[in-house]
């Protein structure tokens, strides 16, 4: 997934990372005040995954081991995430790929 976004924002298709834009949306005025390279990026998005990961081991494990279930919860995180379109269909990869990793 990291890779994928390596790629994605320089060739502008995404803006800001998921984890940029939930530090973005949260914390504006705590941002200001943290340079740049100082801000907790990795660490949001290590929690964002964690969380994701255990939601996902909450799930009965019929359908957890269903080679289907990973993907799908990944594409059902993408689908509640906020952006531009092509921002949006950029990430479909990385959704997918964290699906199948949590799977």
């Amino acid at each position: 997934m990291s890779g994928l976004r390596q790629i994605t924002k320089p060739l502008g298709l995404i803006e800001a990372t998921p984890p940029e834009a939930v530090l973005r949306g949260a914390a504006p005025r705590l941002l200001r005040r943290v340079p740049p390279e100082r801000r907790p990026i990795e660490l949001v998005h290590n929690a964002y995954g964690i969380a994701g990961g255990v939601v996902f081991g909450t799930l009965p494990r019929p359908v957890r081991r269903r080679p289907w279930a990973g993907p799908t919860y990944g594409l059902l995180i993408w689908a509640s995430e906020r952006g531009p379109p092509p921002e949006r269909a950029a990430r479909v990869g990385d959704r997918s790929l964290f699906g199948l990793s949590a799977g």
